[in-house]
């Protein structure tokens, strides 16, 4: 699977725009939810987001990701690159 780097700088923004840091889903109109699932993954992974994966529910094999904030690690990537 190709890394969608566009992808990963609108988790970031939608990430960025909450005003709390409750764990909860991110949903980005327009995009595939397993193409959403597995780059949400690959950040938990990275540890480039702050957040909690859990099994699939219901007949989606999909893992669900809640999403708690940016980590340290991706805040000083966003600075380093200077995605807004």
């Amino acid at each position: 699977m190709t890394r969608d780097m566009e992808l990963i700088r609108k988790i970031f923004a939608e990430i960025q725009k909450r005003k709390d840091a409750e764990l909860r889903g991110i949903e980005i109109p327009g995009v595939d939810e397993a193409i959403l699932a597995r780059h949400l993954e690959m950040l938990l992974d990275a540890r480039l987001i702050d957040g909690v994966r859990s099994g699939p529910i219901g007949p989606s094999s999909l893992p669900k990701i809640a999403v708690k904030d940016l980590s340290w690690e991706a805040a000083i990537l966003k600075v380093s690159i200077c995605i807004n």
